[in-house]
């Protein structure tokens, strides 16, 4: 964690002297941080006998290297961001290098710094250039990176083993290069996300009708089994070596990209909410159809990676806010400055929400565990403080907004009370 503060602080310096175009003072905290180690290590009793290195070590030194290459680039007039897209080639290129002369060591600091450089270089275009040229230039830095990782899993992979890794963030590179080329090429942001939405969901039925199924060896077919039915009742499953690969990459896809797949099902709604709120006022009817099929995707997303357990805290609680949040947008778009018709529907919507907790249908509430239901009571009691701060807002006279809360006080109670009440026998009974 110190490292990445220091790095951090010691790139914000190296940018804030550039950008001002005194570049040469940039060596100031990166001598500082040069001085910094040399005192510890002068101070630091070292027995050879006993020499244990930090595994920053050699990411500290190669931070170093980069941030005078950074300097180099910069004195032969390649400005920012294009050193940036050398230093991530340069990376790209050393990774590669590191397999076929078998250096460990490097095959972490490189793919590290390759991606925080991939990072890096996204999130400071997003505040430098406009939005199409960004779009454009993500479409660019996603097919690198998709192509890349392509090289090493397919070509490099002929000479060298490469980590069966590579093999899912090919798969999340390729899915991550669709969203962005579809995004790139639909003008209006509602449809392109309403169209990553449903590649999202068909892919997601796609795990789950894969974990669903399991590879079975049939063995070999006698009368006796015939006879018995056993040939027309069992079905058969993965009748070719391709079919079961795929089942066991799913089943064994690792944590980090199932939670992948899941923030980008969340970062859709975040950028629909992003894109919404800037423009509420402007949004028409159309607009609000693809708004609403892009939350409704959303929400059957969020249940089917339940299904398969592709899912984490953020996925879960994220649903619950989106539920009883995502009504604010339309409100405010269709009734503008009319707080009182806002509060009333934001009110009538959570207490239909949280009435929900105890409506749904058995089937449904299979979907949920008892964290779930907490989230659900926590989103339901934030909305309610949201809708207080709207009706003390509103227009209304002193004297009626102050009978009014009191009376959205003691319904929000008691259906938290009765909410509560209805977790600790469900879930009691259940133990």
């Amino acid at each position: 964690m110190f490292f990445l503060l220091a790095l951090i602080v010691l790139v914000a310096c190296v940018l804030y002297f550039y950008f001002l175009g005194l570049w040469f003072l940039a060596l100031v905290p990166l001598l500082f941080l040069v001085g910094w180690f040399a005192y510890v290590a002068l101070k630091t009793p070292v027995s050879f006998a006993k020499l244990e290195l930090s595994k920053y070590s050699l990411h500290i030194a190669w931070s170093i290297i980069l941030l005078a290459v950074f300097g180099i680039l910069s004195f032969v007039w390649i400005k920012f961001p294009s050193s940036l897209l050398w230093m991530l080639a340069g990376n790209a290129l050393f990774l590669i290098l590191s397999y076929f002369f078998v250096y460990e060591d490097g095959k972490k600091i490189f793919i590290f710094w390759y991606y925080l450089s991939l990072l890096f270089l996204t999130i400071v275009s997003l505040f430098i250039l406009p939005s199409n040229s960004w779009i454009s230039l993500l479409v660019v830095l996603l097919s690198f990176q998709f192509w890349f990782i392509w090289f090493l899993k397919f070509i490099v992979w002929s000479w060298i083993e490469i980590e069966k890794d590579y093999l899912y963030t090919l798969f999340i590179s390729w899915l991550l290069l669709i969203s962005a080329l579809i995004v790139s090429w639909i003008s209006s942001v509602s449809v392109a996300l309403s169209i990553v939405s449903v590649v999202l969901m068909w892919l997601y039925l796609w795990l789950w009708w894969f974990v669903q199924k399991k590879p079975v060896n049939r063995g070999r077919v006698s009368v006796r089994r015939i006879l018995a039915w056993e040939r027309v009742t069992n079905k058969a499953f993965f009748s070719n070596d391709f079919l079961s690969q795929m089942y066991n990459f799913v089943v064994d896809m690792p944590k980090p990209f199932r939670y992948v797949l899941e923030a980008l099902n969340v970062l859709v709604v975040l950028v629909l909410f992003g894109s919404f709120v800037v423009s509420w006022f402007h949004m028409s009817g159309v607009n609000h159809f693809f708004y609403w099929i892009v939350i409704s995707f959303f929400v059957w997303n969020v249940l089917l990676l339940k299904r398969i357990e592709y899912t984490s805290f953020l996925q879960n609680l994220f649903l619950f806010l989106v539920v009883h949040f995502a009504v604010y947008v339309s409100l405010f778009s269709y009734f503008e400055s009319n707080i009182q018709s806002i509060v009333l529907w934001s009110v009538v919507w959570n207490i239909v929400t949280s009435l929900w907790l105890f409506v749904l249908p058995e089937k449904y509430k299979d979907f949920f565990d008892h964290k779930d239901y907490w989230y659900w009571i926590v989103a339901s009691i934030m909305s309610f403080l949201v809708n207080v701060f709207l009706l003390l807002k509103s227009w209304l006279a002193g004297e009626l907004i102050f009978f009014l809360l009191l009376l959205y006080v003691g319904i929000e109670s008691m259906l938290v009370f009765y909410g509560i009440k209805h977790i600790s026998g469900k879930f009691q009974d259940n133990s």
